[in-house]
């Protein structure tokens, strides 16, 4: 059997309770995989989830239900949650605790969850069969999980959707707001409108709407005014109403990764599914943490510790934002980002060229975690941790020591 059936089991047999209960992640990766699930198995019962642990389980037995499906979340802690909840199904793409059973997760067939399926896309094949409108939210979570190009069985997802039209791949501009606002909104704070009808450009014109041969000429005018670090390709969804977020993947993700670091998940998931009037709470949710993001990022800046950067947020930063943090901060060597007060929440990230030299941050905040007192686990590229507060130097001491090993910076158990 090979991952495809395994999906199509999976799926097959949620489908078969009466009463599913959602527990996904809380970033636009698990949006996205909830949303498709709750389409899937005509379910709203959620819960969004930072990270597994008691305070989760006690949240699950308190909603009625007869199957839970953890999506984009859980398979690194599949023995405790099946020890804890009937009828546990994991539709995830992180490494997993264990092989086989009640789990649809390509790294049990040889493929890595970091660029060949995310959660979304795992949802995906486990439902595709049911002829529901899946595909747009599993290639959102692929893109807001950062998998592009596609590869695997994300490619295969992409693929089965542009040949049945709900997809459409246009190289250009990828700004947030080029499907919701007009030229003027998307670019303020970069570039005036009265130099854009300077040089002919309408800036009230929306920019999708924009004949194809005008917007050619303004991507051109753009790449000298901002970069080329803006443009690439962007997933327009032609089924989806114009000029709302669930048109486009970026958008749509966007919003969802707003909701979810907020908080409001369900706000999220309710706006990926619905559309129309349920996306105005979304995106007034992602002004407010625009906002905030925008205030932390303006003062934040990593310290140097050796063969890592380190940025402190605690006490400064939420939690849910640390991991944008990390993102924005990571250069060339790793990043590590703390953050929360009494409990230490940790995002870790790397690149590729780091994990091409043997990087795998999963281990790093496992091995960390566990010395601190806490837990952690993920991707090579893009992992997290957890540990109470009073840890951090035990932490930081265990993580430099992995890194070392791993980028043979020293040889294991050699003396210093």
């Amino acid at each position: 059997m090979g991952f495809p059936e395994k999906c199509r089991e999976v799926g097959d047999e949620i489908l078969g309770f009466e009463d599913v209960l959602v527990v996904h992640h809380y970033d636009c990766d698990g949006l996205s995989a909830a949303a498709l699930t709750c389409n899937a198995v005509e379910t709203r019962k959620t819960i969004s989830a930072i990270k597994v642990d008691e305070q989760i389980v006690k949240k699950i037995n308190a909603v009625k239900h007869d199957c839970v499906a953890f999506v984009d979340i859980g398979s690194g802690q599949r023995e405790y949650l099946e020890e804890k909840v009937d009828n546990a199904f994991f539709l995830d793409h992180h490494p997993p605790q264990k092989k086989g059973g009640k789990q649809a997760n390509v790294h049990d067939y040889g493929f890595d969850g970091t660029f060949d399926a995310c959660g979304a896309s795992t949802a995906y094949h486990c439902f595709k069969h049911t002829g529901k409108d899946l595909g747009r939210l599993g290639i959102t979570g692929a893109i807001g999980d950062k998998q592009e190009p596609f590869t695997g069985f994300n490619k295969v997802m992409l693929e089965e959707c542009i040949k049945r039209g709900e997809v459409i791949i246009t190289p250009g501009l990828t700004l947030h707001g080029r499907i919701t606002e007009n030229v003027a909104k998307m670019l303020k704070g970069m570039i005036e409108p009265g130099e854009l009808e300077k040089n002919g450009f309408n800036p009230k014109a929306h920019y999708y709407e924009i004949p194809a041969k005008e917007r050619m000429r303004l991507d051109a005018y753009l790449k000298k005014k901002i970069g080329k670090n803006f443009f690439g390709n962007a997933y327009v969804f032609p089924n989806q109403p114009d000029r709302e977020e669930t048109r486009d993947a970026h958008e749509l993700g966007t919003l969802l990764d707003a909701c979810g670091r907020a908080g409001e998940a369900r706000k999220g998931i309710q706006a990926a599914i619905r559309g129309g009037e349920s996306l105005v709470d979304a995106r007034k949710i992602l002004a407010e943490q625009t906002r905030k993001l925008a205030a932390v990022l303006r003062e934040a800046e990593s310290v140097d510790l050796g063969c890592f950067d380190f940025y402190d947020g605690r006490g400064k930063v939420e939690p849910a934002q640390a991991g944008i943090i990390a993102e924005k901060l990571v250069k060339k060597k790793p990043l590590i980002a703390f953050a929360g007060t009494n409990e230490v929440k940790v995002s870790a990230r790397g690149t590729l060229e780091l994990v091409e030299n043997g990087l795998n941050l999963g281990e790093v905040m496992r091995k960390a975690g566990k010395a601190a007192g806490g837990s952690g686990g993920g991707h090579n590229i893009a992992a997290g941790a957890s540990f109470p507060r009073g840890g951090a130097q035990s932490f930081l001491k265990k993580t430099r020591e992995v890194i070392e090993i791993q980028l043979q910076l020293r040889v294991p158990n050699a003396r210093k």
